[in-house]
């Protein structure tokens, strides 16, 4: 899970962790307990995304001094069968984590493909780009001029949509991570104790073990088309195979015929 606070991010990392975040059989209570300083907005997202400001509103949680927050998830994976990679992305409808050719972030993910194309947008319709773009120049950022021209745009550069759609929003061509979690939020509470001199406590639970997977499968892989094509050859031998002997047997009755006449 990624989590996101104010703009300060933890992502999980190949470093051994100083506390142990497993959840299985044997540990099936766990409970991630945060202590938050500040008024903050926290984002529930896959490892492989990033906030933005289409994201969905069920993702986020509005945290404030002195309140307990708790939120309840669960998560689905998805396994890729190991042909996939042999597959081009337009094939299998996704892209993994290093097809990120010319991409804002390190790595490549739907929302941070929606960036990219947000970006684009912006410098198309006001020739500039906001403050808080990733990758902007001092030259490409908006002066007041530019701002004045987002803020008419926001209804085109806030949303998106579909290319068949009439209302307002932009079209990306973006392609969903072939490595997607899937995350849902089961159940938000929010309590006030009543003290509002306190850090806020927020507590994220995964709600249950994972029961389903999703499954990507290669439906013809190279071995598949090896072997129909061999098989086609063999179903062709066996054409002309009988096929001569039909003739040969045809060509013998005729001499029989010949003779007992």
């Amino acid at each position: 899970m990624h989590l996101v606070s104010k703009g300060l991010e933890h992502i999980p990392s190949g470093k051994q962790q100083p506390y142990p975040m497993v959840k299985n059989m044997r540990n099936k209570q766990g409970v991630l307990r945060l202590y938050v300083n500040v008024t903050s907005m926290m984002y529930t997202l896959g490892d492989d995304e990033v906030p933005t400001i289409t994201t969905s509103l069920s993702s986020t949680l509005k945290l404030q001094y002195g309140r307990k927050y708790r939120r309840v998830l669960s998560v689905r994976d998805i396994d890729n069968d190991p042909f996939i990679t042999e597959t081009t992305a337009k094939q299998r409808a996704c892209r993994f984590h290093h097809e990120n050719e010319g991409g804002l972030y390190p790595q490549y993910s739907y929302s941070a493909c929606t960036v990219l194309c947000r970006k684009r947008a912006q410098l198309k319709m006001c020739q500039c780009n906001d403050h808080f773009m990733l990758n902007t120049t001092e030259e490409e950022r908006c002066n007041i001029t530019g701002m004045n021209c987002l803020n008419s745009m926001s209804k085109y550069l806030t949303a998106l949509k579909p290319a068949w759609s009439q209302r307002p929003g932009l079209t990306c061509d973006c392609l969903p991570s072939c490595d997607e979690r899937e995350i849902t939020v089961i159940n938000d509470e929010a309590r006030n104790p009543g003290n509002d001199l306190k850090p806020a406590l927020v507590e994220i639970i995964l709600g249950f073990l994972p029961t389903e997977r999703f499954k990507r499968n290669v439906v013809r892989s190279r071995l598949d088309l090896v072997g129909s094509s061999s098989l086609l050859c063999m179903v062709r031998a066996w054409s002309w195979f009988y096929m001569t002997r039909f003739v040969l047997f045809d060509e013998r009755m005729r001499k029989s015929d010949r003779l007992f006449k």
